[in-house]
């Protein structure tokens, strides 16, 4: 079975742990210089929304339903490809 480096259950504790020490993470980091507020909040807003589309295509197992269809077509070729083999 394929190992998760990152599970869910562990990124929800991290972030719980985050929210309930009341650290404010601008205060952590750097200011950038080269680029103003409003680009650097678009970044972090689409970075959210990507992740949260990662997270849901990870979760309904669309992936995983297409793996194995994918699988099917591929070992339907290879019979396919054994019966023209084995006919010459």
């Amino acid at each position: 079975m394929k190992q998760n480096n990152l599970p869910l259950s562990v990124t929800l504790k991290d972030l719980a742990v985050l929210k309930a020490s009341d650290i404010d993470l601008s205060s952590v980091l750097e200011p950038s210089k080269d680029s103003s507020h409003e680009e650097s909040l678009q970044q972090s807003l689409d970075l959210a929304k990507e992740a949260r589309m990662v997270m849901k295509l990870a979760n309904n197992g669309s992936i995983e339903n297409q793996g194995a269809r994918i699988d099917g077509i591929r070992a339907q070729c290879e019979d396919i490809l054994a019966n023209l083999t084995s006919q010459e």
